[in-house]
């Protein structure tokens, strides 16, 4: 799972992009620093443009939550870098 994005609209590493086809059940979640929700999605393919209700959040670290299959659970930071 890539660890940081950078969301600056150059064309490179604007989306936090993950593939999980070969799983029937994903679930990933998002938050800030302080524990809110930011992004949530159970879609296997993701590209996430760091942006929560429509506005760029701020350069820094969130923290990620990923379920797979309910057999394989990851979490771990994720900074956005802009």
């Amino acid at each position: 799972v890539p660890n940081s994005f950078t969301p600056n609209g150059d064309g490179m590493n604007d989306t936090w992009n993950l593939n999980f086809t070969g799983y029937n059940d994903v679930s990933i979640q998002v938050f800030s620093k302080w524990g809110k929700l930011v992004f949530e999605t159970s879609n296997p393919i993701i590209q996430w443009d760091g942006k929560y209700s429509g506005e760029d959040l701020p350069s820094g670290t969130y923290y990620y939550v990923l379920k797979l299959d309910d057999s394989v659970d990851q979490n771990g930071p994720l900074t956005i870098v802009r």
